[in-house]
């Protein structure tokens, strides 16, 4: 059974930046034995062609959900996992090669922490004006130098974003159970092209 499941939630994909995303999981350190890689297409126009986009990745699997919205699509990813440390990844992100090894170490060594994610630098189409730098928390971009932990809300810098979230499956679990009392939750986030 794999320590690791990693969830990518997407709804009609751009193809070049999934592949590079599927690309940096071909890439990863960690045994492929220790993780499993769930894609979930949320109620694509064009479903996404199951296993022709996992090559390569032989511990993946494509999940339909085809309730519209980024909550139900991770909360299926995360009914479909068996790992005990979940990593959501956009479907434009790139991970480093050893992202994984290192969230599994710190899921090990760190058992007090339910929620954690790394640094994140943007990777842009075009240069953005300089004077967009100071809004780019905004877009999740998170670049670290040192590690920052924290348990007050409120904090941005110490504060995990949805891109590269590493989280306990306890705490997900404890999530889910929420969104499913209040479906109001499930309303509070991204559904197709809507923020």
């Amino acid at each position: 059974m794999p320590t690791v499941t990693v969830i990518i939630c997407t709804h009609n994909p751009r193809p070049e930046p999934l592949r590079r995303t599927l690309d940096s999981l071909r890439k990863q350190t960690l045994p492929s034995a220790e993780w499993e890689c769930l894609l979930v297409d949320n109620a694509s126009a064009k479903p996404l062609a199951g296993d022709a986009l996992l090559p390569g990745l032989s511990n993946g699997k494509v999940v339909l959900e085809s309730k519209l919205g980024l909550t139900p699509a991770r909360v299926r990813g995360f009914k479909e996992s068996s790992g005990q440390l979940i990593v959501y990844v956009d479907d434009d992100n790139v991970l480093a090669p050893d992202f994984l090894s290192e969230a599994k170490a710190i899921f090990e060594q760190r058992p007090y922490i339910g929620a954690f994610g790394g640094s994140i630098t943007p990777v842009f189409e075009e240069t953005p004006p300089e004077w967009t730098k100071p809004y780019w928390y905004l877009l999740a971009v998170r670049e670290t130098a040192e590690d920052r932990w924290g348990n007050t809300p409120g904090h941005a810098e110490a504060e995990p974003c949805g891109a590269g979230l590493c989280v306990r499956r306890e705490v997900a679990g404890h999530y889910v159970e929420l969104v499913e009392k209040d479906p109001i939750r499930a309303l509070l986030d991204r559904r197709g092209d809507s923020l």
